[in-house]
């Protein structure tokens, strides 16, 4: 028995070149309600995969400059440094859950990442959705009792993570690669400077001139492939931004506003409320017990 055990042991390990076992961060539920109410824009995590689960309905997620139609049974790979979000102004009736993780170090993959640059990111379960959706579901709700449960949680979490790994890896298997199209390293570079950027004072012309390219050009092909001009981009950097800033820590609004680009807090209360359709406080407000655990 003690060797069946250290064999299931090294399977579990096997596929993580560290040795070490994933942890999980957070666990959370997102409710139809709270997801039209309050979009979560762009925004990403350094050091976190985060596995997005719809648990019911349908609507768009926008991964790495692109958005994709989703649906009850799949997941949303957020690989971190990835940017992530949903768009304000689409619809969405989502019951959704999440697992956020760290130490995620898979064989042949940047850390907490679980895809390779140019997969898709959206994991279609198919026949296994029932049952997924149980699993993170029930994770969501052992999550709240964190003293007893933290260890079942971690384990259920590195079980749907090992599941995915599987199924990507057996879709990748089977697809032709895409072509990478003449245009993605422009939208690439595009896309990287504003990212630097996104705080300060951009113009289309002023972007023109930093990337020595007509600034027309720049805004046809970005929004083509985007779908968002390139300030359109830039607000939804600053209001997804602000959103972390909001969640994640105690600054004033005054001050959330001015690291994001505002100088004038009136202006970016009027700009947060449209685009994520509160206030900044009564956001911040609403985010109580949103989090299981961090």
């Amino acid at each position: 028995m003690a060797g069946q055990g250290n064999t299931t042991k090294h399977l579990l390990y096997e596929p993580f070149s560290t040795g070490i076992l994933p942890r999980l961060d957070a666990t959370y539920q997102i409710d139809m309600s709270h997801s039209q109410r309050y979009p979560r824009m762009l925004h990403m995590h350094k050091n976190q995969l985060e596995m997005f689960y719809a648990h019911t309905g349908a609507g768009q997620y926008i991964v790495d400059g692109q958005q994709y139609e989703i649906q009850a049974g799949d997941f949303v790979i957020c690989n971190a440094g990835i940017l992530h979000g949903e768009d304000p102004f689409s619809s969405r009736q989502l019951l959704s859950y999440c697992c956020a993780m760290t130490d995620v170090h898979l064989h042949g993959l940047a850390p907490n990442q679980l895809t390779l640059p140019g997969d898709d990111p959206i994991v279609h379960c198919g026949s296994l959705s029932g049952k997924i959706g149980q699993m993170m579901e029930l994770i969501y709700l052992l999550a709240q009792d964190k003293e007893h449960m933290l260890g079942t949680c971690t384990s259920m979490s590195i079980s749907v993570l090992l599941l995915l790994h599987q199924l990507i890896r057996q879709r990748n298997q089977e697809r032709t690669p895409r072509q990478a199209k003449t245009t993605d390293a422009l939208v690439s570079h595009i896309k990287a400077y504003l990212d630097e950027h996104y705080n300060e004072n951009i113009s289309l012309q002023s972007l023109g001139q930093a990337l020595h390219m007509n600034p027309y050009y720049i805004s046809h092909v970005f929004k083509r492939e985007t779908g968002y001009a390139p300030l359109q981009y830039v607000m939804h950097r600053r209001m997804g931004e602000a959103q972390s800033l909001l969640q994640k820590t105690l600054l004033p609004v005054a001050e959330v506003a001015e690291t994001i680009g505002y100088n004038n807090h009136c202006h970016f209360n009027a700009m947060f409320t449209k685009y994520v359709g509160t206030s900044p406080g009564q956001y911040r407000r609403s985010l109580i017990d949103e989090y299981i655990w961090e």
